[in-house]
């Protein structure tokens, strides 16, 4: 089974469910996650490699195979957007 890659934006309590739901799966590494208040400090907190305070740097430079939005609603577009450009 091909391991993929997937890159969290937003760490709140539906972040981090999203992180465990990922790892469950067996064949999801979580890389990264972004979140403007210390991404650094979150990452950790959650067993993610790295954390970025700006989603757009997250996704350019970890080209994930896949992204969880776990903002509020009324971000998701942009975000989304922003991926789909990029070919995630």
């Amino acid at each position: 089974m091909e391991r993929l890659r997937a890159c969290i934006v937003g760490i709140g309590f539906v972040g981090g469910a999203h992180i465990e739901a990922l790892r469950r799966l067996g064949n999801v590494t979580v890389t990264a996650l972004a979140t403007t208040t210390n991404p650094v400090e979150k990452a950790a907190l959650h067993t993610v490699p790295r954390g970025y305070g700006d989603y757009r740097e997250m996704i350019d430079l970890e080209r994930p195979d896949v992204v969880h939005i776990c903002t509020p609603n009324d971000t998701h577009c942009e975000m989304a957007l922003y991926a789909m450009e990029r070919d995630i």
